[in-house]
């Protein structure tokens, strides 16, 4: 497998590729984490998620929906 330089890619193309490997990890039917355990601080996790949720228009009732709260 080739490796890139993910930081010379520009920011259309790295939220293309997050978008598609996003959208191939919700399809799949595995329950395998999408990354290795501590790959990722709790920091980069929580920032992350709180910018998909942003982006996709999540509210708290579909938060707690999701969870059975």
């Amino acid at each position: 497998m080739s490796s890139f330089d993910v930081e010379a890619m520009s920011d259309e193309a790295r939220r293309r590729l997050f978008t598609a490997l996003v959208r191939v990890y919700a399809q799949r039917e595995s329950a395998t984490s999408p990354i290795e355990e501590g790959a990722l601080t709790v920091d980069e996790v929580a920032k992350t998620v709180a910018a998909m949720m942003r982006s996709a228009d999540v509210t708290s009732f579909e938060l707690a929906a999701l969870f059975n709260v």
